[in-house]
This record gives C-alpha cells, structure tokens and sequence, in this order.
C-alpha cells in the first residue's frame, strides 16, 4: 500500500485503480474472469504504471508548514474526465506557493456520469476537502475556487431547475457546502 494522506500520488493510484476498472471491463461478468487472457492494452498500462510505481520512492516534495501568524490564502481547483474527478488545493503565503493537498476519485462504473456532472461531483468534492481544510487552518483569508465548466457554474449560481433528481440533489448538497463555509468560516 502507499501512504499517501495529502494526495500527492493521486496521478498515478487513479491510474491504478483505471486499470482495475478497465479489467473488469474486459472480462465482464463472466464466472471464468480469472482465465480470460489480458488484453495487449492492458498489459502495456501495467507496465508504465509499473514503472512508475517503483519511482515513486524517489519522488520528493519540499514540505514547508505555513506560519500560524500569518493569513493564508487557498486554491481549489477541480476538474473532471470521463473516468476519474478530483481537486488539487495550493496554499499562498506571503508570496509564496505550495501544493498543499490533492484528492482523485475514478468516475462510477456502474451508472455512467455525463461530463458535466462528474465535473459538479469534483465541485462537490472538493467543497467537503474545503471545510476539513478550514477547520484544521485557523488563518484562512481569502479561497478561491477554479472550475472550468460553465455549466457547473451556472448551476451553482443562479435557480436553474434539472429534470435530473441526481443532478439536482448534488447541486443542493454543492450549495449547501458553500453556505455552510460562508457561514461557519466567514468566507466569501
């Protein structure tokens, strides 16, 4: 297993459990799954991840804790793909910039997620990681939040109605994560 509480190798666990997911796929749900040959597509991805894997003991970040007297400032952004959604957080401290947190999550298999919503899942996503962060820095001034999807934006500023009660019920929960951070942290 990798201990990894900040994140920092989301690029390549997400790509891990792809491969997962992308097997299952290949097999189906067939009772002999186990005796089903892997498809040369996978076996190349298993051996770059492979490779990858095994460097990730020589990967080094410069970890600097943020001073408590001073304000900091935080960056979200969130992004989506068709098969994985995430949020990586960045701090700013007296002009100085560290990459502070990441979270990645594969898109469901199951029940297949247009973009736009798994763009809004990444929203959301990243608004729970907001409040956890918030609560552990009592000197937060000012958050940011980047999306590039319009679509999410609309949704979660203005009273635009869905059909879709999936759609519909995470952007309520969106919008209650931002009240609840106005609210319990004064933040705009």
């Amino acid at each position: 297993k990798i201990f990894d509480p900040l994140g920092f190798c989301s690029p390549i666990c997400v790509r891990s459990k792809l491969l997962i997911a992308e097997l299952w796929e290949e097999t189906g749900n067939s009772d002999k799954h186990w005796d089903i040959p892997v498809s040369q597509k996978s076996k190349d991805t298993w051996s770059q991840l492979s490779k990858d894997l095994s460097r990730l003991s020589t990967l080094g970040f410069e970890r600097q804790a943020c001073n408590s007297d001073i304000p900091i400032d935080l960056f979200i952004f969130s992004d989506a793909s068709q098969s994985a959604y995430g949020y990586v957080v960045y701090s700013l401290q007296n002009g100085d910039s560290n990459l502070g947190f990441a979270k990645v999550r594969s898109a469901p298999l199951k029940q297949k997620r247009t973009l736009p919503q798994l763009e809004l899942l990444a929203s959301k996503l990243s608004l729970e990681g907001l409040l956890n962060l918030l609560s552990c820095f009592a000197n937060v001034k000012n958050v940011y939040l980047g999306v590039d999807a319009q679509i999410v934006l609309a949704w979660l500023t203005s009273p635009i109605s869905t059909k879709n009660v999936y759609t519909a019920n995470r952007i309520k929960d969106t919008i209650k994560f931002m009240a609840d951070v106005k609210k319990d942290y004064n933040i705009d």
